[in-house]
Parts: C-alpha cells; sequence; structure tokens
C-alpha cells in the first residue's frame, strides 16, 4: 500500500512553474504559522521582506540539500525529490507543535549559536541547541523525527536494505543539523580569519561582522534610522540570505545537472562569453570608479566580499534570463543565422528555456534585493529594457538606434549598480555626468555592430537593423563608422585628450573589423575590452 501511494506520488507530472508555485505556497503557510509562534522582536505582527527572503533561501538550500542526500542511496533524483515535495507540508509541524506545548505562548525558533564550537557535540547528540534569542523548539523536534522516520521509510522502501535507510536517516540528520549551526561556524570561522578565537558570543560576532559593511547602507535608505534591534535583525537576515544564496545556486545547478545534465549542458553552451563579460565588467568598473571618487572602500570586511558576489551573480541571472528571453523570441532569425544555438538546433525545447527562465529570472531579483536596494531597482531596469527589446508586442530590436539606445540603458545601469554598491551616499548626484553622456552616446552607436552577423536572418523576420536596410556590405560600412565615432567621442565627452590616440587607434581597428569580408564579432569585443584597459589605466 506504502509502495502504491509513493508511485502514484512520483508519477505525477505538471509544468515547472506549479512545482514552484506550489512550493511557494507551502512555505507561505509556514511563514504564517511561525509568525504566530515566533514573531520577530521588531517585526512582530507579519514578517518583513528581509525575513521572508533569508527563510525561503533557507528551505531552498535544506530541500535540496535532503534531495541530494536521498541520492546518495537512492538512484532516481527526479522521484526523491517528488516524494520530498509531496513531503514538505511537515514544516508546518513546528509552529503548530510550539503552540499547543507553551499553550499559545509559542517558542523562539533560532538557529543554533553554543557557547563555542566546542559544545557542538553535545548539541548534536540531543538533536539540537540554543542560542541567545531560542533555537530547537520542541516543534523542531517533532519535526526532525517525522523527517527521519519518513526518510528511513521511504528508503527502506525503495533499497530493501536496512543498513542504506539506517545511512539515510543519519545523513539527514547530519544535513540537518549543519544547517542549523551553519551561521555559527560562519562566525567562528571569520573569527578565526581575522586572527580571534572561535568562541562566544558567536551571534553577536556574525551580526556586528554584518553591521560593519556595505549591507545595511546599501539595503536601507540614507535618510532612514531604524532601532538597534531592527538594524541587526535586518543585517542578520540579509547576511545570512546572502551566504545562502550563493550556495543554492550552486546546489541546484549541480541538482539541475544530475537531473538533466543534457539541458544544462546546454546552457551552458548557450552563454555569451562575450557579453557576460561585458556586463560583469561593468559592474567591477563601477566599483572601481566609486572607490576612486568617493571616501568610503568597497571592501571593508568578508561580507563585502559575499554581498559583492552575488550582486556579480544576480546581474549573471538576469542576463540569463535576457538571452533565454531573446531566443525565444528569435527563433526564426536564429534559424537562419544562428542555427548552431540549442533551440533552433533541437537540442532545448522552448519548455526548456521557460523553465531556465523562471529559475534565472527568481535569481535575479532576489539577488538584487539582497545586495540593496539600488541593485535591485538596476536590475529590474536591466530586464525591463532587454524585455521591451526581444519580446512582442513592442519588440524594440526593430528599430535602429532605439534598440541600441535599450542596450546603453541597461549598461548604465549596470555601471550603475557597481557604483552604488560602494558609494556611501547613495545620490544620484554622486554618479559623474560624463559618464552618463558617454554611455548613452557612444553605446548607442557603437553596439549597432551586433547586427553584422544577423542580417540575414533579421532580413527574414522583418528586423530592419543598419545592415538590413542599407544592405550588407554598405550596412557594415555604416556600423564601423558609427563604432569609429563612439570611439572618437570619448576623449571629447570625458574632455581629456590624452585619450585621444588610443581612441584613434581603436577607432581605425573597429572600422577594419566591422567590414571584414571574414567579419569575426569576437575581435570587437577584444578590441572594447583592451580599450577599456587603457582608458582605465589612463584615467584611474
Amino acid at each position: 500500500m506504502i509502495a502504491k501511494a509513493l508511485r502514484r506520488i512520483e508519477d505525477v507530472t505538471a509544468p515547472f512553474w506549479q512545482w514552484c508555485a506550489g512550493f511557494l505556497g507551502i512555505l507561505f503557510v509556514r511563514f504564517f504559522l511561525e509568525n504566530l509562534s515566533s514573531p520577530a522582536p521588531s517585526f512582530p505582527g507579519t514578517p518583513d521582506a528581509a525575513t521572508l527572503v533569508h527563510y525561503f533561501l533557507f528551505y531552498v538550500t535544506i530541500f535540496i540539500s535532503f534531495s541530494l542526500v536521498l541520492y546518495l542511496f537512492i538512484p532516481d533524483l527526479t522521484k526523491i525529490t517528488k516524494f520530498l515535495f509531496f513531503g514538505l507540508p511537515i514544516i508546518w509541524l513546528p509552529p503548530i507543535v510550539d503552540l499547543i506545548v507553551s499553550h499559545g505562548g509559542g517558542y523562539h525558533i533560532a538557529y543554533i549559536f553554543p557557547e563555542n564550537i566546542g559544545a557542538l557535540w553535545n548539541d548534536f547528540l540531543r538533536m539540537g541547541g540554543s542560542s541567545p534569542l531560542g533555537g530547537v523548539t520542541p516543534g523542531l523536534r517533532a519535526e526532525l523525527i517525522a523527517i527521519l522516520a519518513g526518510s528511513l521509510a521511504y528508503a527502506f522502501v525503495k533499497t530493501k536494505s536496512v543498513i542504506k535507510s539506517i545511512g539515510a536517516a543519519f545523513s539527514m540528520y547530519l544535513v540537518w543539523f549543519f544547517l542549523f549551526v551553519f551561521p555559527a561556524l560562519i562566525a567562528a570561522a571569520a573569527r578565526l580569519w581575522a586572527g580571534g578565537s572561535p568562541v562566544a558570543p558567536l551571534l553577536s560576532s556574525l551580526t556586528s561582522g554584518f553591521l560593519s559593511s556595505h549591507l545595511l547602507p546599501n539595503f536601507i535608505k540614507p535618510n532612514l534610522l531604524p532601532s538597534y534591534v531592527h538594524a541587526t535583525e535586518i543585517g542578520f537576515n540579509i547576511g545570512t540570505a546572502a551566504i545562502f544564496y550563493l550556495f543554492d545556486f550552486i546546489l541546484i545547478a549541480y541538482w539541475a545537472f544530475l537531473c538533466n545534465p543534457r539541458t544544462v549542458a546546454a546552457l551552458v553552451h548557450n552563454v555569451r562569453p562575450g557579453r557576460t563579460a561585458y556586463y560583469l565588467g561593468m559592474i567591477v568598473l563601477g566599483v572601481i570608479i566609486a572607490e576612486k571618487l568617493g571616501p568610503a572602500s568597497a571592501f571593508t570586511s568578508w561580507v563585502d566580499f559575499v554581498l559583492f558576489l552575488v550582486l556579480l551573480l544576480a546581474y549573471f541571472s538576469a542576463f540569463l534570463f535576457a538571452v533565454g528571453m531573446n531566443d525565444l523570441a528569435d527563433v526564426k532569425i536564429d534559424r537562419i543565422s544562428n542555427s548552431h544555438r540549442p533551440l533552433p538546433s533541437g537540442i532545448l525545447r522552448e519548455a526548456d528555456i521557460a523553465n531556465s527562465n523562471v529559475f534565472f529570472l527568481t535569481s535575479s531579483l532576489i539577488g538584487g534585493f539582497i545586495s540593496g536596494y539600488w541593485t535591485l531597482f538596476a536590475i529590474a531596469v536591466f530586464t525591463a529594457a532587454y524585455y521591451i527589446y526581444s519580446a512582442p508586442p513592442l519588440r524594440l530590436k526593430r528599430i535602429p538606434f532605439i534598440s541600441t539606445f535599450l542596450i546603453a540603458i541597461a549598461t548604465l545601469g549596470t555601471l550603475m549598480a557597481g557604483f552604488y554598491f560602494a558609494d556611501a551616499n547613495k545620490l544620484v548626484s554622486d554618479f559623474p555626468i560624463r559618464l552618463v553622456a558617454l554611455i548613452l552616446i557612444c553605446i548607442t552607436l557603437a553596439v549597432n555592430f551586433k547586427d553584422i552577423k544577423d542580417v540575414a536572418g533579421d532580413r527574414a523576420d522583418n528586423v530592419w537593423t543598419i545592415p538590413v536596410i542599407f544592405g550588407e556590405e554598405r550596412g557594415k560600412q555604416i556600423v564601423g563608422i558609427l563604432l569609429a565615432a563612439a570611439f572618437l567621442a570619448v576623449p571629447v565627452i570625458l574632455a581629456n585628450w590624452l585619450l585621444f590616440l588610443p581612441s584613434l587607434a581603436a577607432a581605425i581597428l573597429g572600422y577594419i573589423f566591422s567590414i571584414a569580408k571574414n567579419y569575426r564579432e569576437w575581435k570587437i569585443f577584444v578590441l572594447y575590452f583592451l580599450y577599456l584597459a587603457v582608458v582605465g589605466a589612463i584615467l584611474l
């Protein structure tokens, strides 16, 4: 009977977005129940956004980790994931049990923060521990027992091996305990790195590290002064969420590869290295400019490095969402001009791209939120610009100069995201106005070179680029002139004639590369990065 019920669960099929929506629905019921039994001190009425993002990423971590652990003992990862999904409502148990045991008072659920690392062994043996704010409650222990019993039974039904079943249950406990002490381990490692000792108070040490970084200035508007309690809660939630965000991206990528290696390999192959480097380079350049102009340092602690990695990964996800969105809209063009790409070649289905887009869009928005409000706004602008660039009904890539202007907007927003990550004041006036003019004018002129390789496909799909309007040969000449003009405009806009000679050299090479009979787009990207390095060396 149990085996039959499991087969019914494992045979359930649904679109990817429905699994995601169901997962989120289960979590929000848990959030609601936990807020009744374990409300935040500074936000007792309802969980704030930082808390929700933190909790969401924690549950993603534990869900994917549990599935990978069971995969060590049971061969089918897809069926394991479905089993865990249908067992996920077990997370409603802790707040319900806590409310019953406490006669409605509830207990504060918290990570385990021992007095020192040596006390972890005792916590491990007694299935939990405490922290200054609470710890492992009766409800959490009840949930843990149910998880271990369920995994033990599931492993036995699937393997008929007592040893594998016990191994699966014990491994699940190891993962559960590790994730509940994970912030304490991070705090201890940070103290050791700083030359200190991994002893109490680990919670206050971790919170201090979060508050001494760029975390709060990037997350809270400068004119808002939260209470100390609220500030420490935000710092802990966002800082911990940042660590889980990086952890989750790796876990999900590995999980997806194990479930469908062919699809993941195709998605990796579909990454445009030159364009990816272009946008990530803009973030790095923005940080460098802020360091040069402002009194604040971009990296004051290890927390800032974590947040910066989140920022890069969020933009990487936003770019991959834009790539997927463009691929779905450009199927007709790519069948002619880019038949090697996964979608027109048949390696990927449109459903595969759509499913990956759900992940990449979610990842970009959550990463942007963690990195700071300016980053979230910049990623939203980036995504909006590329959406109206690629997707119907507007599909503005069909109109010369408006299409490249949207790319200039996306570039400027990316540069400013890096700038305001490090900028102390977070004021629009802090960003040099000449750079705004430089990006909007030069990028609008320069990036028409992107259309040279797609002439045949664009013509077939009525995308009126310059090479389509004027013909391939004359169009390449016009694109080359515009690219050269963009390079020559740099010393004029920045009013720095030391840049004239490298700009002239880049303009000549850019024109030559554009009109070449054997056109290679990568040469222009290499030229761009070399030119950027030279300009940076002169100016910075």
